[in-house]
């Protein structure tokens, strides 16, 4: 150890050593940074990482050699052989490329230090080849020892740098892995030079020799300042080409890919832009969301290639029309949302949405004619209703959620009643996904009654939901959450085969009418699970009636239209529920094979007030006549009300004149009874 000591401190030229030091540390820092991308790295760029990682690996080695060898001080040497010197820059290159790929190429164990030990063993291969270029004037002598001991050196050095730098245990190991590279080269060095003599002899050979060792190490740190620059220019092309991508990335991640404006994503992060700007200089921002009204009812009759250049009409239009401090951003099917600064109340925010409801009313032709383009808006403030980006937008969609219940045009601010009617929704949504298991929904069953004799007809089927901490739950408010959530696609042949069930233990034959949701009715495979529900209860497929609304079969009028096909095929009968209330009542009527139509109640409540709700129920009743389809009505409550109907030749009747839903219990009374009139004592 002394004798190493001694021949770095006797032997070596401090200048050309600490320059020597300078460069090995240096470039072996960067040579692990192109290794770490190496690990990254598959394929071929891995291959192109592994040269570049050599590239500079052996060229750190080498060129801290030959500064090493310049540093050494001895007057026999004045040359070094020109080929020997091209061959250990070769060997060294190559061999450190190699360590490298076989410490990355297999999961082997040890294949790692397995790696490393061959970039230690091309540094001594490298230095011993160097000597070997060494033209001095006499004879150049290594001690065995030194040699062994110096590849050693160099090999266990080098397997452990890998090691680090591989499995990397804390944020120090990358650093130690650096000391570990420069070990590895000045202990093939110094180790092999302290085992080395030249003894001088009387003459020697004419040889092509460097003048002075400034212009050798000029020379020599030329080799290596190109070998640096190639290879950082790679880098750096790279790097660039990394970020490029990655903000190509970016834009995709944060764009919507039809339109071209930011997607949800990136409407959050803009949004949060605005909201840290507007909270470090005190301001006001709104977010505005709109959907256009009748999406899926236009992409439905005229298909996606329509709605897809709705869109892009849209967001043209829209973004037109929007002021500097204001974007836009799609982040739904059919819903986009506007993110205005700087605005502070009502006023402005309603004239934003009238300046957007204008240009959507600019005629969209498609198909040789024009689609009606219509949206709700609802909008919230920043700080006043949210201080959040998601929270902001969150709101500004239950404000327009609410404002596409009252149609088209209508412009809704956030209230913070909407908010606790939406946590209210999102609680019953969670408790209703497991009402079923708990045993907490019921059937009742509001009879069915014919006008003239007053005899019991049928019994529509109506779900109930027993909350065990709020009692009975309005049906208003959790059909549409099991509708909204595909929950009745759960609790549908629940419902059908428990009324089937029922309805077949009666003595008296009577008809059962049950709903069908438009979300059962989409369903591939619900004449399936009809025809199940016939095997199950041994119920006569004539007694069954489904009640279907007009907008059930609107959605997909195609699909619809097979369903019911496939549902009369069995021998179901088809009622149209709500008659009157839909957008095109008469078109359906003439589509669809109905064998009942029900006269919504709202027509029969204002009997006796509104003589137009009189003559629509007039006028069903003749069409109805004419069309050969019994007519039924609802929410009939009065005796006024069921002779106007019985005077009009309506067929049948159901409201609380005849009785109040019911549990299955009471009604079992009358089904397994005689055929009779019922008792006014059902009237509640």
């Amino acid at each position: 150890m002394l004798s190493v000591l001694s021949c770095i401190a006797y032997e070596h030229d401090p200048f050309y050593l600490a320059l020597a030091v300078l460069v090995l540390t240096n470039g072996g820092y960067f040579t692990l940074r192109l290794y770490a991308r190496v690990r990254r790295s598959v394929g071929t760029v891995k291959l192109l990482w592994v040269v570049m990682a050599g590239l500079i690996g052996g060229g750190t080695i080498w060129t801290t050699h030959f500064l090493s060898m310049l540093a050494y001080e001895s007057d026999l040497i004045h040359g070094y052989s020109l080929g020997l010197t091209v061959l250990s820059l070769v060997v060294v290159i190559a061999g450190v490329c190699l360590g490298f790929l076989i410490s990355d190429i297999t999961d082997k164990p040890l294949s790692i230090e397995a790696g490393g030990a061959i970039v230690g063993l091309s540094a001594s291969t490298m230095h011993y080849i160097g000597l070997a270029a060494m033209e001095v004037s006499g004879r150049v002598i290594v001690e065995p020892n030194y040699v062994i001991a110096s590849v050693l050196l160099g090999g266990f050095f080098s397997a452990l740098m890998l090691n680090r730098i591989s499995k990397q245990c804390s944020r120090f190991c990358g650093h130690v892995a650096v000391v570990l590279f420069v070990l590895c080269v000045t202990s093939v060095h110094f180790v092999s030079m302290t085992g080395t003599a030249i003894v001088p002899s009387g003459s020697g050979a004419e040889t092509i020799a460097f003048d002075s060792k400034g212009v050798l190490a000029i020379a020599v740190l030329l080799v290596m300042a190109l070998l640096f620059l190639s290879v950082f220019m790679a880098y750096m092309i790279d790097a660039k080409t990394e970020e490029a991508t990655d903000g190509r990335i970016h834009r995709i991640f944060e764009h919507d890919a039809l339109t071209g404006l930011l997607n949800r994503s990136g409407m959050n992060s803009a949004v949060a832009t605005v909201l840290q700007r507007a909270t470090s200089s005190p301001s006001a921002a709104a977010v505005i969301s709109f959907s256009l009204d009748r999406f899926l009812d236009i992409r439905d009759a005229h298909g996606q290639k329509a709605t897809d250049s709705m869109l892009r009409h849209v967001a043209k239009l829209v973004s037109g029309c929007l002021g500097e401090n204001e974007s836009l951003g799609r982040v739904g099917d059919c819903e986009f949302l506007v993110l205005a600064s700087d605005v502070y109340n009502n006023r402005e925010v309603n004239a934003l949405c009238a300046r957007i409801e204008a240009v959507l009313g600019t005629s969209f032709r498609w198909g040789g004619g024009v689609l009606p383009v219509r949206a709700a808006f609802g909008y919230a403030f920043f700080p006043s209703n949210a201080r959040e980006a998601g929270e902001l937008i969150d709101k500004a969609e239950q404000a327009m959620k609410h404002a596409c219940r009252s149609g088209p045009g209508t412009v809704a601010p956030f209230k913070e009643s909407l908010g606790k009617t939406a946590k209210e929704r999102g609680a019953l949504s969670i408790d209703l996904s497991h009402a079923e298991e708990r045993g907490e929904l019921e059937l009742y069953y509001q009879i069915q009654n014919n006008v003239n004799t007053r005899e019991v007809t049928g019994a529509e089927v109506l779900l109930r939901w027993k909350h065990d901490k709020l009692g009975m739950v309005p049906p208003y408010k959790f059909i549409p959450i099991a509708e909204e959530t595909g929950l009745i696609n759960a609790f549908g042949p629940w419902i059908l085969h428990t009324a089937c069930k029922e309805a077949a233990s009666w003595d008296m034959p009577l008809k059962i009418a049950v709903n069908v949701s438009s979300v059962q009715l989409s369903k591939d495979g619900f004449a399936d699970i009809v025809a199940r529900v016939f095997r199950s209860s041994g119920l006569d497929p004539a007694r069954l009636e489904l009640e279907i609304t007009e907008s059930g079969l609107l959605d997909d009028r195609n699909h619809a239209m097979q369903v019911i096909q496939d549902l009369k095929s069995l021998g179901v009968g088809i009622a149209m529920d709500d008659f009157g209330t839909g957008y095109s009542s008469l078109a359906t009527l003439q589509m669809f094979p109905f064998d009942k139509i029900k006269i919504d109640r709202e027509f029969v409540k204002d009997l006796g007030k509104n003589k137009h709700s009189a003559a629509i129920i007039r006028s069903t009743i003749i069409l109805a006549e004419s069309l050969d389809i019994p007519v039924l009505a609802e929410g009939v409550e009065t005796e006024e009300q069921l002779q106007f109907l019985a005077s009009e030749g309506c067929g049948e009747a159901q409201g609380y004149l005849f009785g109040r839903p019911m549990p299955v219990e009471e009604l079992r009374k009358i089904t397994n009874a005689r055929p009779m009139r019922p008792a006014l004592s059902l009237v509640g």
